[in-house]
């Protein structure tokens, strides 16, 4: 706990001692109990608190993490191995659930590392907004505390889905001299003429992928791909890029799935985010803060032991385990063995956070 609580101060040296070994506490219960419920993680026995009196800390934690705003997107990407020629994949995506009527939705900005994202930024988007896609004056507000972090030129490109367009958003970005990826609809006009699944029937394929068109009202390169889901049923899935050509938008594309694998990592095969009761705005806002932080340690140590011993490889080629779980089940593991936990957590620590250049 001191150790972790040393390592923070080193780089959140304005804030308080005792409130970051509280970040530190909810941390390393998030690891050890691997659920975000307050009242389990109350249970996680790190400390001699009472369970009740320690389930009222962690929710006024919560409250004061969110009013402070510390930058725990700066402290990832510190933590971050440097990306090559020091470009970024950003994915953007929602994650959204329902506690009893009441509509939790995250919109969030992630970076491609190692077959995950690793979160960036991230809002909690209004009631109203339910299950619904965000509107661009949500979007733009996350890039712009994205961008307070990273230069549009060490952006190497945006993925996004389909529901991430508009004339409005996507002549934005263009402002903002953000190179993007985003997947359109079926019935997108091309030219403000044809859709876009007749405009491609009168094209060859060479052509269509080098000849820029308009769509949304930008000038933009498109890609056209047929895929066939796991019931065999194909799909058209059409890219467009404001500066990618058409040969590499697929290859890049595919990466946005890193950020579906996080939220799978975040929800069941993970922190379990889903069980949370919470509904207060400022109380998400802070659980997410802490839960980006656990959530990239974990899978920072998964690396580590992934580098060291390799994950098996089952008959058809995929790992037998992801490396976020390989981290999480070893620092488990490692947290209930109590005569050593101390050492060797710190240890653990200690490694991530200087080998990992968290402290630079």
């Amino acid at each position: 706990m001191d150790v972790f609580t040393d390592l923070l101060k080193q780089n959140l040296p304005e804030v308080h001692k005792a409130r970051l070994r509280a970040v530190a506490l909810f941390v390393l219960s998030l690891i050890s109990e691997a659920t975000v419920n307050l009242q389990k993680l109350a249970l996680s026995g790190l400390v001699a608190v009472k369970p009740d009196s320690m389930c009222k800390r962690f929710s006024r934690l919560l409250i004061w993490v969110a009013a402070v705003k510390i930058d725990f997107g700066g402290l990832i990407l510190k933590l971050m191995p440097p990306c090559p020629e020091d470009k970024f994949i950003l994915c953007m995506d929602r994650t959204n659930w329902k506690y009893g009527k009441k509509h939790i939705n995250f919109l969030v900005l992630s970076i491609y590392f190692n077959g995950v994202g690793y979160p960036l930024v991230w809002r909690l988007l209004p009631r109203r907004i339910k299950r619904g896609n965000s509107d661009t004056s949500h979007r733009t507000a996350l890039m712009r505390k994205a961008l307070k972090l990273l230069k549009p030129t060490q952006i190497k490109c945006l993925l996004m889905d389909r529901e991430f367009i508009g004339e409005e958003w996507l002549g934005w970005l263009n402002g903002q001299h953000i190179p993007y990826i985003a997947r359109i609809k079926d019935n997108a006009l091309v030219n403000a003429n044809l859709p876009v699944t007749r405009y491609r029937k009168t094209l060859s394929r060479k052509k269509l992928m080098r000849a820029k068109v308009n769509i949304y009202g930008q000038d933009v390169y498109l890609s056209h791909k047929r895929i066939t889901g796991k019931d065999r049923r194909s799909e058209h899935l059409f890219t467009i890029s404001n500066q990618l050509q058409s040969e590499w938008m697929l290859e890049l594309y595919a990466k946005r799935w890193s950020i579906e694998q996080m939220f799978s990592h975040w929800k069941k095969r993970g922190f379990d985010f889903e069980s949370t009761h919470i509904t207060h705005s400022k109380r998400l806002m802070g659980l997410m803060a802490l839960l980006a932080l656990a959530y990239v340690i974990v899978h920072q140590w998964g690396s580590r032991l992934n580098n060291l011993c390799a994950i098996k490889r089952k008959k058809h080629g995929s790992l037998a385990k992801s490396i976020f779980r390989y981290g999480l089940d070893h620092l488990r593991n490692v947290m209930r063995r109590l005569s050593q936990t101390q050492r060797t957590v710190a240890d653990i620590l200690k490694f991530i956070f200087t080998k990992g250049c968290f402290v630079r």
